[in-house]
């Protein structure tokens, strides 16, 4: 995939594009070559596109890509970068491990433990649409 930026895949994955997904590193100077290393590219696909709606950034972005560092010209809205406090994980979750600690720290800064099926009898509580549930590695850790 790396040397080539085709993904060969036997189900599809419904991509818009299966070519085209590598981004060669400019050494021009060490911050722009680092750069590169964060940078979100959504496809050449979009890039004849007449509408705009690809390239705005969405409000579920913020924080996560830079709304400033994004290129002129064509790929505008569609190269992005990452925000500078953004960063990626990429942990298995194990139950037990380090989540246990930090839904510990949730709770003490005021997050509301979600009770299991067994402690409500009904798998939740009443006030479900009046906060907001707070996921950590993929499961929801309170509200």
């Amino acid at each position: 995939f790396l040397s080539t930026g085709n993904i060969v895949s036997s189900t599809g994955l419904d991509l818009m594009q299966v070519s085209g997904y590598t981004i060669v590193a400019e050494r021009l100077n060490f911050l722009r070559y680092c750069a590169h290393f964060r940078s979100v590219h959504r496809g050449q696909f979009f890039m004849e596109m007449k509408t705009t709606s690809v390239r705005k950034l969405l409000p579920d972005q913020w924080g996560f890509l830079c709304p400033v560092h994004t290129p002129d010209g064509g790929p505008c809205g569609l190269l992005s970068h990452l925000a500078l406090k953004c960063k990626v994980l990429a942990d298995a979750a194990v139950s037990g491990s380090k989540d246990s600690t930090l839904d510990d720290v949730l709770i003490s800064l005021g997050v509301s433990p979600v009770c299991t099926h067994s402690e409500s009898g009904g798998g939740g509580s009443n006030s479900v649409h009046l906060h907001l549930p707070v996921c950590v590695n993929g499961r929801v850790a309170g509200r």
